[in-house]
């Protein structure tokens, strides 16, 4: 998955995703807007991607909010 900043309010991007992703799987699409992940608001993809990286190697569980 790749995202970027959301120039235009709150969260970020879904600008890239892989069909046979984890993401893909539960339904998020490219144009996706991410606000919270457990309950921490996306506002930088390097944030955000580092926030997601961490949850997979920790095995915790991913609540996510998206518009």
């Amino acid at each position: 998955m790749t995202i970027k900043n959301n120039t235009k309010g709150p969260g970020v991007i879904i600008s890239k995703i892989k069909s046979s992703g984890l993401f893909s799987k539960y339904n998020f699409k490219c144009g996706d807007t991410l606000l919270f992940i457990n309950e921490v608001p996306c506002n930088n993809h390097i944030h955000v991607m580092g926030q997601i990286m961490n949850l997979f190697q920790s095995n915790k569980p991913m609540k996510i909010i998206k518009l």
